[in-house]
């Protein structure tokens, strides 16, 4: 078993011990046009995110986690990323116990009010796996929607039952799993599944977004395929002259 870091959760989050890398998003229907930025969650006082996680889970402090990283991006989107992106959408990985919590939608909202940053900026990306109450999630989600907020849902998998759970929460971009986009380029059974999770995701609606792209001959297939719903990542690899952002 692997052993986890033992970190004080407590000491981080009430001393701001946190911060950001944003990680570029790019539109691969577009040739790679910058579409957006994901602030992934960090702390140069721990190994590993997992480590960091894996605390707030066992401390109860998944909310204030969450809550803490939203503030923090907020404030760095408002102060330092608007002028480099304008009019870019931001993208936050977001616990599900987080977004059923009672007045998350109240407080989200205020949050980014006080930052001038508009809701229809802001997509809650929320990682299919560790969905546990699919009505409750619902109920959150939709709430969260109707003021403008954006739903992703990451990391689904190729099975029906998981893409169709997904499409019950009506989420306005639906991530596959990584495993699907591996070594695209040379696998037609992954490019024949892709085809059909792509036409099932067209006709139900949602955007259909690609983990990671990692070569330049998936890149071209990827497009051909139609991930016609026009968000997904590349890796470095793919875009040598785009860098991520490191932000503290």
């Amino acid at each position: 078993m692997k052993k986890i870091e033992q970190i004080n959760l407590d000491y981080l989050i009430d001393n701001q011990m946190i911060n950001h890398y944003f990680q570029p998003i790019y539109d691969i229907q577009f040739n790679g046009k910058l579409s957006g930025y994901e602030a992934l969650l960090r702390s140069n006082s721990v190994k590993s995110n997992e480590s960091l996680f894996h605390a707030a889970r066992n401390s109860n402090r998944l909310f204030d986690l969450d809550t803490a990283s939203i503030i923090l991006a907020a404030e760095t989107w408002h102060n330092q990323m608007e002028r480099l992106s304008p009019n870019m959408n931001l993208f936050l990985t977001i616990h599900p116990s987080t977004i059923v919590s009672p007045g998350f939608t109240v407080l989200s909202r205020e949050i980014f009010n006080s930052e001038a940053i508009s809701p229809e900026q802001v997509v809650f990306v929320i990682n299919e796996p560790a969905i546990e109450d699919y009505a409750s999630l619902k109920r959150a989600t939709s709430n969260l929607k109707s003021i403008g907020f954006q739903i992703a849902v990451s990391n689904v998998r190729r099975e029906v039952s998981s893409i169709q759970q997904c499409l019950d929460l009506q989420p306005d971009i639906i991530r596959l799993d990584a495993c699907l986009s591996f070594r695209l380029a040379d696998s037609s059974h992954l490019q024949q599944i892709l085809t059909s999770l792509l036409d099932f995701g067209d006709y139900n609606y949602p955007r259909i977004a690609i983990e990671w792209i990692q070569t330049n001959r998936d890149f071209p297939v990827t497009k051909s395929l139609g991930a016609a719903s026009d968000i997904g990542h590349l890796s470095e690899k793919q875009i040598s002259k785009k860098r991520d952002i490191p932000v503290s």
